[in-house]
């Protein structure tokens, strides 16, 4: 990480010892870690920050390419729907027309039951084979 060898690490304690002294050398070891685990900590959020806000970045112009493309789908079947109208107009009366057209389903009598009468079985439809229900 640092390079720095156990002689290294052998020499650096014997000063710190011979300055600082056996009584302040553990606060002076306790001020150094507390000050590089906050700047590790200061650093590792920095990074943590910066990965976070490119991330978003990132997916903030995958919205934009989606929304752009949705918007010109959007466009196409504005045109699609213009030129169907446009080649074949049908009036609102036509489709009215063709909605209420009661022949084109089957016809089926409503079967009424008494409460006295549940134990026997209602007959079904035949058209569409459906039981009523009540």
């Amino acid at each position: 990480m640092l390079n720095i060898g156990m002689t290294e690490i052998l020499v650096f304690s014997i000063i710190a010892l011979l300055v600082l002294g056996p009584e302040k050398l553990p606060e002076a070891i306790r001020f150094i870690a507390k000050w590089y685990h906050h700047i590790k900590r200061t650093i590792h959020n920095v990074q943590y920050d910066l990965d976070r806000e490119l991330r978003l970045s990132e997916l903030r112009e995958q919205i934009q390419d989606e929304m752009k493309k949705i918007q010109e789908l959007e466009i196409k079947m504005q045109k699609q729907l213009n030129n169907q109208a446009i080649s074949k107009p049908i009036s609102s009366l036509e489709m009215t027309k063709k909605r209420m057209d009661f022949n084109l389903y089957p016809q089926c009598p409503i079967q009424y039951q008494f409460i006295t009468n549940a134990h026997r079985e209602i007959p079904r439809c035949p058209y569409t084979q459906i039981t009523p229900t009540f």
